[in-house]
């Protein structure tokens, strides 16, 4: 009789389902997620600001060593040049600043916006990180351009580059930039927030 008692005791525990002894894991919500990132401590803004004041004082220093050499070489072939190098390194200014101190201000403020509906600081922001984004890459490939028809058809670039047409591309690339930056507005893509204190553009939901 023990023995059969044993038995038949190994025999229900063997039947029993695991998920009685094994306890489950489940994946958390977005509601657990949300709470998670809401109970988050603060980033500390210390090497954003950090960033921001290296990036400003190097583009300070080139900005008057390329200032220098352009009133040198104002009628020379090379100024050309140093006019787009001089206007990328002043956008790059403009885009530590501007987007940096719009950062800043979000780390020391204690707002926290909805992220399925940005505000109006989240737009600009998206805005500026997508112009001053677009710009050095524009003017880059302008200045390859540039120095690319120089060294290869002196003769072709001193008749068809010159400093207003120059500053007329200049003006054309910010344009196009801030065409790209304006197409959420006209309902081509999104600005949405992005950890840990930035918005950037979406172009598509991914769920589409």
């Amino acid at each position: 009789m023990l023995a059969m008692q044993r038995y038949n005791t190994s025999a229900i525990t063997a039947t029993l389902p695991l998920c009685n002894h094994t306890p489950t894991v489940q994946e958390p919500g977005v509601e657990a997620v949300v709470a998670l990132n809401a109970t988050r401590p603060p980033n500390n803004p210390t090497a954003a600001g950090l960033t921001m004041s290296l990036g400003i004082l190097f583009n300070v220093v080139a900005l008057i060593i390329l200032a220098k050499a352009y009133n040198r070489f104002r009628r020379r072939s090379k100024a050309t040049f140093l006019l787009f190098a001089s206007s990328l390194v002043a956008t790059d200014l403009a885009g530590h600043v501007i987007p940096g101190a719009l950062v800043l201000r979000r780390y020391v403020s204690s707002f926290r916006g909805d992220p399925a509906n940005p505000d109006a600081s989240c737009l600009f922001l998206g805005g500026c990180m997508v112009f001053f984004g677009l710009c050095p890459l524009f003017l880059g490939c302008a200045m390859a351009a540039e120095r690319c028809l120089g060294v290869t058809r002196p003769l072709l670039h001193a008749r068809l580059v010159t400093t207003a047409r120059t500053k007329v591309a200049l003006a054309l690339i910010w344009l196009l930039a801030l065409c790209v930056a304006l197409l959420p507005f006209f309902s081509l893509g999104a600005y949405t927030y992005q950890y840990p204190e930035g918005c950037f553009i979406r172009v598509w939901d991914p769920k589409d």
